[in-house]
């Protein structure tokens, strides 16, 4: 009889352990990844945008863009002080895109304005 208590308790701890094994293995599973590689490329476009002296040539464009930057990197470290289980990176991604987009329109109207004012001293 104390042989078959030992033995239940035994298959009752295993069944707890690999219940409890399984349920770690499926939080990290369902944990989401950090939009690292969009969050890179945010960051790019508003150093491209700088590089292009976007704050010369398009600041109320890079304004925009800086401003969705930051909005990002503000919901960024919200998500990173909770538990990695209840974070939601899709505001986070959402910010970036639109601080790529941003950077990129920031960018290139600089760069076509530093051309047409190029073409502008050379026809004067």
């Amino acid at each position: 009889m104390k042989k078959r208590k030992v033995k239940i308790a035994l298959i009752l701890s295993l069944i707890l352990i690999f219940a409890v094994i399984a349920i770690i293995i499926i939080l990290i599973l369902l944990t989401p990844n950090p939009p690292l590689e969009t969050i890179n490329a945010a960051r790019e476009a508003i150093a491209m945008a700088k590089k292009e002296e976007a704050h010369i040539y398009s600041p109320d464009k890079l304004s925009r863009a800086e401003a969705s930057w930051n909005s990002c990197m503000l919901l960024w470290n919200k998500n990173n002080m909770k538990s990695s289980i209840l974070r939601d990176y899709d505001s986070v991604l959402l910010y970036a895109k639109n601080t790529i987009q941003l950077g990129g329109e920031a960018a290139v109207h600089s760069r076509e304005k530093k051309l047409l004012l190029k073409k502008e001293i050379e026809l004067d």
